[in-house]
């Protein structure tokens, strides 16, 4: 089989053929009721409409039926409705023939070309195919033809065409319009006023007489009739022009235009730091180094473990020579004889590429002129062919050459029928978000056929909505080429920035002047020791307090001249290598230095920050002082005669008093950490490629596809379940388990940090920040910590698939998967599982929805979505209730007795082994094997825990507290409830109370004589008991009998004492009317059954009764716990129904029992405020309640 791609021209078909000669007639015998020019101008009008262009046989039928038309009338044209009525004519007459019409894209100059160290608008909605990539060939083949003045031309005459049809923009566009809108009054004005100009200014072109040739392809755009030159619309001016000229070129000549273009953009794109590739431009093949080379290349691509060898196909003569050639250079390489040689400046070079190394052919067909239709064929299995429009469409659009690479691996050998009319771009990018492949699920499509013009749309779009944030400046080094940029969004006006081929990053903000302020950094600055989790930290907070600090001061920085320059901030480390560092700073100021250079475009500052000096001060200072010093410091670095820079410094000083900006603390950690350890999660790729997996499941086990909900949605998780979980193993058995483990070991303890530090800054007293900047900060924190703690629970899932079910004979595979597809399939399964939870307890929150092609995906409501995004920010807003009456935990007596009966030994003696663990003591960087991952020797921490642990004085007792905290790799899959001891032979995440054995709770893995654990981890495990006993919340409930009936009593405790603490509260707030447990039938004639009213609260001044439930409700680790907890609450307990009763009769006889209160009151009815007042955030998931249900915190906040 074999693929084939169109390059399409303009006119697929004759122009004769495009045309229908009665209806030509019928608008001829219009047009000669007028004046030639009113004509032209008419029809300018109509064709350059924007909602027109979708209309190739109006453009072709009016023009034609201008020049068939030998006869001139005598009617003008100069008003509007004058006009309207000549369009309405044409309408009459008009039917379009739908194979001339296509959905076009109606853009108006927002992408721009580079041509001749300059910035031009062109309009991609051409009706060509490669419109916009053939473009970046024109500066080579102008200088091949010699014809860049006439180009240049044509562009700014094109660029004046262009800003004029936006000048007379109504916004109308109508995409998919397939009939003649007559244009509105502004585009009409617009035209008519200028016609005249424009048709003068044409006529003056140096390239007029191309256009006005006989030989002209698409001479009907341009008509010279009756001794006059008349300008018709035209979207495709300069691919007209140059096409010709393309034309022209001997094969030798249009080889070098492709070659160097290609170069060109090769270094440009991948190549300015060396470090991601290695491009080697005219590279020679080579069998002896000291011979002559076999052939030249294009380009030979050196990547990790592979070379990419790019051949202009030219320079052979024939098929049967390409492939002669090929094999050639496969026999080297088989024979460990290939050698590739570039030649450089100062000399040339040989690589050798070793047999091991992969080597593909790309070969370059030259075709570019777009004016030309082609039809282009690929063998499967053969190197691939590729058109020059293709490959240089390929590597600007790529961050990354191995993004070109994905792609081809996957269509070499595909065994599809596929065509597109925009050739390989419109596929690649087509799956340039999927990774390569058309087919997400398990359906493989038998033919492909891929939309018009999807390049030139996307290209549009990203000029709109992407590149439109950063400067776009002609002959600017950085700033030329938006396609060398990888963008995504930041703060404050201001967007991220990455120099594709670079270690250039930053953020930057673009001025309306086509200026702009780069903040950036260099990563070849930063040594590897550097990058860790502090420095990252202090780059985020310098980036956001640079970033909102010029945002606060743009228009002042504007009004002082400052802005009037392109401006680059280069933020040097401190502990940049020598050949990096500021040598001879002009300024020298408390908090940074820094040099300073200037040209007639921009300024370069280089500064270097103290950074211990800055964040200290700034976390004692009670103000922005500290921050608007720094920030002027940052100006006195510029030479003082640029800019007023008194007026500035004066407006930044103003701000002194205000609350600060920056989130500076110090956050403490009483664990072992290796900084360096970074977290990292799966990317787009690998969730494809799991979700593909899974597609492939779901086809095999027989579910149809459709949309599934509670029974039937759990029965197609369960359906799914066995082989997923199988397939699951088999990836994780890729292998060997301990290897794995330490990796992820490691990934966990990176996870955990972020978790922990973002709590702390969550929670810490942001008083002296600016409140709008404080609560974003908390938002961002909490959501930050929300995706970690989703990650962790996943990742501790994988962890315990691979302690129980990993391979264990340390015979592993050499093609495995990375270990990103293995959390990415615990992600997804630990998702649906949770889904089959609810769909078990009938929760109908959710749905599972098949696709056509066998995608699972799981699907939620809006409503669900607000409802816990709302829940989980109460959750972090209101906290939870702590009595004050239970005692502080190591103080709490009763539960320390308990913890000893029920396990041995004592907390203290738990919680100091889980201390060493996980301190900093005992040289743990010496047995760290990966980043915060130990292995210690058993007996030696034996001895070490007996020497600081006076409880723990014999290595038996040592032993049991280590085995209590040391995973049964066997017993993961087991549920241990009262006698019975059940393996459910899948990792039961979903239940807690009778699953003691996890590895949240037992960190240690026994690996020979020694232990494996993360310091971290240990610390996590240390805090879970903690908080656990301080929430009345036991981490497990099997086999704590003495915990178990301690926490019940405290339980109690609590619920009378936030019984008090309500009372009290509304005491503080003032109220005089306060009843506690207020039992009515003893106060007046009211029924006994009632039950309390826990707290009852009169405002007499306001005519309102409190009535407030207080219920103490336990903390729920999972979709299970919580529906049972809302069962037993509202089911079996039915306290809404208790809780409802009195409500209903408090409303009945509200005047009756203030009188029993003896609360004289009007005869007027109070308004009753019932409330349900919990310990911590709880709602009723399953049953409507006539009743509000807060939070004691939410409570305090509410009075």
């Amino acid at each position: 089989m074999q693929w084939r791609f169109l390059v399409s021209k303009k006119y697929k078909l004759p122009i004769d053929s495009l045309v229908e000669q009665n209806m030509v007639d019928k608008i001829s015998s219009v047009f000669k009721q007028y004046a030639d020019k009113s004509v032209a101008k008419a029809i300018y009008a109509i064709n350059s409409y924007l909602p027109n262009r979708n209309l190739l046989d109006l453009y072709i039928t009016l023009n034609y039926a201008f020049k068939i038309n030998k006869t001139e009338g005598n009617k003008e044209i100069n008003t509007y409705l004058e006009f309207a009525e000549f369009a309405q004519k044409i309408i009459s007459f008009y039917k379009s023939n739908p194979m001339n019409t296509d959905i076009q894209i109606h853009d108006l100059g927002e992408i721009q070309i580079p041509f001749a160290d300059n910035l031009y608008p062109i309009i991609v909605g051409s009706r060509h195919n490669h419109s916009f990539i053939f473009h970046y060939f024109i500066d080579e083949i102008a200088v091949s033809n010699s014809i860049g003045d006439d180009v240049k031309e044509l562009l700014e005459f094109n660029t004046e065409l262009i800003n004029n049809l936006k000048m007379g923009f109504d916004g109308r566009i109508d995409e998919y319009n397939n009939k003649i809108i007559i244009p509105s009054e502004k585009h009409f004005e617009q035209i008519y006023k200028t016609y005249d100009y424009f048709n003068e200014r044409f006529s003056k072109l140096k390239v007029k007489q191309y256009f006005f040739a006989e030989d002209h392809p698409n001479k009907l755009h341009f008509i010279d009739k009756n001794n006059q030159s008349f300008l018709l619309f035209n979207t495709s001016l300069v691919i007209d022009y140059v096409g010709h000229e393309i034309s022209k070129l001997a094969d030798e000549q249009l080889i070098k235009v492709v070659n160097r273009t290609i170069q060109r953009y090769l270094i440009n794109q991948f190549e300015l730091s060396g470090e991601q590739s290695h491009v080697l431009n005219n590279a020679f093949i080579m069998d002896n180094p000291k011979e002559k080379p076999i052939t030249e290349c294009i380009a030979t691509i050196l990547l990790n473990e592979r070379v990419i060898i790019l051949l202009n196909e030219w320079v052979v003569q024939s098929q049967e020579s390409l492939d002669n050639l090929h094999n050639q250079i496969m026999e080297l390489h088989k024979q460990d004889k290939l050698h590739i040689m570039a030649y450089y400046k100062k000399g040339y070079k040989v690589y050798p590429i070793k047999k091991e190394i992969d080597i593909d052919f790309i070969t370059i067909n030259n075709h570019i002129n777009i004016t030309e239709q082609a039809v282009f064929f690929g063998e499967y299995g053969k190197p691939l062919r590729i058109i020059a429009l293709d490959f240089l469409y390929f590597i600007l659009r790529v961050n990354s050459f191995s993004q070109i690479m994905i792609f081809l691996d996957q269509y070499k050998n595909t065994e599809q029928q596929l065509f597109s009319s925009d050739g390989l771009s419109g596929l690649f990018e087509s799956t340039l978000n999927t990774e390569g492949t058309l087919e997400m699920g398990a359906v493989t499509f038998s033919s492909v056929l891929i939309d018009l013009y999807t390049p030139e749309k996307t290209v549009l779009e990203l000029f709109k909505n992407e590149f439109n944030q950063i400067p776009v400046i002609a002959n600017d080094y950085l700033f030329d080429n938006p396609f060398h940029w990888k963008i995504n969004d930041y703060k404050n006006g201001f967007v991220y920035a990455k120099r594709k081929g670079s270690d250039l990053l930053g953020i930057i903000r673009k001025h309306e002047n086509k200026g702009y302020i780069f903040i950036c950094r260099n990563k070849q600055h930063f040594n590897e020791a550097m990058i860790n989790h502090e420095e990252i930290n202090h780059i985020q907070t310098l980036d956001n307090l640079l970033s909102f600090m010029f945002d606060y001061f743009w228009e002042i920085l504007k009004k002082v001249g400052f802005l009037d320059k392109e401006v680059q901030i280069f933020v040097i480390p401190e502990e940049a290598s020598y050949e990096y560092q500021i040598k001879e700073s002009e300024f020298k100021g408390k908090y940074l230095k820094g040099d300073f250079e200037f040209d007639s475009e921009h300024y370069t500052l280089r500064i270097t920050i103290n950074q211990s000096i800055l964040f200290e001060s700034i976390y004692m200072s009670k103000n922005r002082e500290v921050e608007c010093d720094f920030f002027r410091e940052i100006f006195r670095v510029v030479d003082n005669s640029f800019f007023d820079i008194k007026k500035l410094e004066d407006e930044i000083i103003s701000t002194n008093q205000l609350p600060k900006i920056t989130d500076v603390g110090y956050i403490r950690i009483p664990y072992y950490k290796n900084m360096k350890n970074l977290s990292y999660w799966s990317d787009k790729s690998n969730f494809i490629s799991v979700r593909k997996r899974i597609a492939q499941i779901c086809q095999k086990v027989g579910i149809e596809p459709g949309e599934y909900r509670l029974e039937d949605a759990k029965l197609v998780i369960r359906k799914l379940q066995d082989t997923l979980i199988s397939d699951f193993k088999s990836m994780i058995r890729e292998y060997y388990y301990l290897d794995l483990h330490v990796m992820l070991l490691s990934l966990l303890a990176a996870i955990q940090f972020d978790i922990l530090t973002a709590k702390d800054k969550i929670f810490t007293d942001d008083s002296m920040i600016e409140k709008e900047i404080a609560d974003g900060y908390r938002e961002q924190n909490i959501k930050f910590r929300e995706d970690k703690k989703s990650e962790l629970r996943y990742l501790l899932y994988l962890i315990e698939m691979n302690l129980k079910y990993g391979n264990r004979n340390n015979v592993i595979t050499t093609k495995r998967h990375d270990v990103r597809d293995l959390l990415a399939y615990a992600d997804w399964f630990v998702v649906l599982q949770d889904n089959a939870d609810s769909f078990h307890w009938k929760m109908d929150t959710s749905s599972i929805e098949v696709s056509y092609d066998y995608l699972v995906n799981t699907n939620f409501t809006d409503d669900t979505m607000e409802k816990y995004k709302s829940l989980s920010e109460r959750i972090y807003n209101s906290g939870s209730f702590v009595s004050e009456k239970v005692p502080n935990l190591l103080e709490n007596v009763n539960l320390m007795d308990a913890f000893m009966k029920d396990f041995g030994f004592s907390f203290d003696a738990f919680i100091k082994v889980l201390g060493i663990l996980s301190d900093n003591g005992n040289e743990k960087d010496l047995y760290e094997i990966y980043p915060d991952v130990i292995r210690f020797d058993i007996d030696r921490l034996v001895d070490i825990v007996m020497g600081e642990i006076s409880e723990l004085n014999t290595k038996e007792k040592a032993l049991a507290v280590l085995n209590k905290l040391t995973v049964n790799d066997e017993y993961l899959s087991y549920i241990f409830k009262e006698d019975i001891i059940k393996d459910m032979n899948v990792i039961p995440i979903w239940e807690r109370e009778y699953r003691p054995n996890r590895f949240d709770l037992k960190p240690l893995t026994s690996a020979g004589d020694s232990y494996i654990f993360s310091p971290i981890i240990c610390y996590q495990t240390l805090m879970l008991w903690g908080n656990s006993f301080v929430g009345l919340y036991p981490v497990h409930e099997y086999n704590i009998p003495n915990i178990l009936t301690e926490i019940d009593r405290l339980k109690k405790i609590t619920q009378d004492d936030m019984v008090q603490a309500i009372y009290n509260l509304f005491q503080q707030k003032g109220y005089k009317s306060v009843f506690k447990e207020l039992k009515l039938h003893k106060r007046g004639k009211h029924p006994e059954d009632l039950g309390d009213y826990d707290i009852l609260v009169y405002d007499k001044t306001k005519n309102i009764i409190w009535n407030i439930e207080s219920k103490v409700i336990q903390h729920v680790g999972s979709i299970s716990e919580f529906a049972k907890q809302q069962n037993t609450f509202f089911s079996k307990g039915k306290y809404d129904e208790k809780f409802q009763r009195r409500i209903d009769y408090l409303a009945e006889n509200s005047l009756a029992i203030l009188t029993d209160l003896k609360i004289t009151n009007t005869e007027d009815l109070p308004v009753i405020s019932n409330l349900m007042v919990t310990n911590k955030v709880f709602i009723s998931e399953f049953k409507e309640v006539d009743f509000s249900i807060i939070s004691f915190g939410e409570l305090k906040k509410l009075i």
